[in-house]
């Protein structure tokens, strides 16, 4: 099967790209498969370091030109209903233009026997659009809805993602998603039929996340970290959906000896780096917080298992890889009970849970979360829940029914 997933920002550390990887990893041992990444805009053909998936070359060239300037009124008009008059507006119209000319090469080029899209954003939309007009099979995964978080739907209106959806469902196109609480809001919130919709959620690789050989402290004296120091941990983009600036407000009004006790480990990098550098300096907060840039491979691995507890206080959430990947490595997780994504893998022996969405609340909760008795391997066991094997079985499924949707159509039509 010719296999080609489109999602994802190749320059994030955490985020729907390590789900879309991974998946890509597990199909392309007996498949041929493509990765289309929404950013960077522009990218090399290339092979991922120790994978067998490619990743598409995005560039532009004569023919791109000339597709682009022939569909440009066009593109407007099925984009001009939820453009926001910005300069980031705009630029997403162009954007979008460029992957639509790009997804057709690749649609000719490829031939691919299905699409797997990630995401109902306005990134997502050409690719549907590409798909339907070319009568290709595809499904599409929705990590998290952008509809209802204000960090999520800055650049487009926030009618698009509705739209898409009952487009998707009036095309019976198979619509998944990573957690129950994502399916309850689409239905609640869209009129979507729950039938129409499948709960997939995300996988981990337990092998990958947890050290035998090496102690903590060991790790810790790799990265000139202090053993007596409590680590929490947050492995995310840095940007307002995750929300740092919320444990940092909890660290500087903590009591001095509760903050001594405390190491904020900050793995990624992002947009919102400089914002949350600066509060840390004007709070005096630089010796409790350790900001890493981008971390990959065996120095990700690291981070968590030089860790204490895995913190997640974002504004909105589908089922985050990270946290499933804190588990595996044996790590607690500290996050708001609201994320819809907690009643999907909630244990009590394994999060504590942050009942309030304010500054107190947080400090209450991770204080509460050092006093407690914490069983590593019970938090390891429980991670063998999720797989991916099991994942992309589930997902082979939904293209199996996509491919044979589209093979039923073409049939009728040739009879008609």
């Amino acid at each position: 099967m010719k296999m080609l997933i489109v999602g994802g920002c190749l320059r994030c550390v955490a985020g729907d790209i390590n789900v879309i990887k991974s998946i890509a990893n597990s199909f392309a041992e007996t498949d041929e498969v493509y990765i289309f990444p929404f950013l960077p805009v522009f990218q090399k053909k290339s092979f991922e370091q120790g994978s067998n998936f490619r990743i598409i070359e995005k560039k532009l060239s004569t023919e791109i030109f000339k597709y682009c300037t022939k569909n440009a009124v066009n593109w407007l008009k099925k984009f001009f209903p939820y453009l926001k008059f910005t300069p980031r507006g705009f630029a997403y119209y162009f954007i979008t233009l460029f992957h639509r000319a790009l997804i057709e090469r690749e649609i000719k080029t490829i031939n691919p026997d299905i699409l797997h899209i990630h995401g109902t954003s306005i990134d997502a939309l050409p690719f549907i659009e590409a798909s339907i007009d070319n009568n290709i099979p595809f499904v599409v995964t929705v990590h998290s809805l952008c509809s209802f978080d204000q960090n999520l739907r800055l650049w487009f209106n926030k009618k698009l993602e509705k739209d898409i959806l009952i487009r998707l469902a009036e095309h019976k196109i198979p619509i998944t998603v990573v957690s129950s609480s994502t399916k309850d809001e689409i239905v609640r919130n869209f009129g979507i039929h729950s039938d129409a919709i499948k709960v997939i959620h995300n996988g981990v690789d337990l092998e990958k996340f947890c050290s035998q050989n090496i102690s903590k402290n060991e790790i810790r004296d790799l990265y000139n970290i202090a053993k007596d120091k409590v680590v929490l941990l947050q492995v995310a983009t840095l940007n307002k959906l995750k929300n740092h600036i919320a444990v940092l407000q909890a660290i500087a009004s903590m009591d001095e000896t509760l903050k001594e006790k405390l190491l904020y480990l900050i793995v990624g990098s992002g947009g919102e780096e400089k914002h949350l550098l600066k509060f840390v300096k004007r709070k005096g907060l630089t010796k409790y917080v350790l900001f890493t840039g981008r971390f990959q491979g065996e120095k990700l691995k690291d981070m968590y298992n030089l860790s204490d507890f895995f913190i997640l206080p974002s504004t909105s959430e589908g089922l985050p890889l990270v946290s499933l990947e804190a588990m595996a490595a044996g790590l607690p997780i500290i996050t708001f009970d609201d994320l819809g994504y907690v009643k999907d893998i909630y244990h009590s022996g394994c999060m504590e849970l942050i009942h309030e969405r304010y500054t107190e609340a947080i400090i209450t909760t991770i204080k509460r979360a050092i006093d407690r008795n914490w069983e590593k391997k019970q938090i390891m066991d429980y991670a063998k829940s999720w797989d991916w094997e099991s994942v992309c079985e589930k997902y082979k499924s939904c293209y199996n029914e996509a491919i044979y949707s589209v093979e039923t159509k073409k049939i009728s039509e040739r009879d008609l």
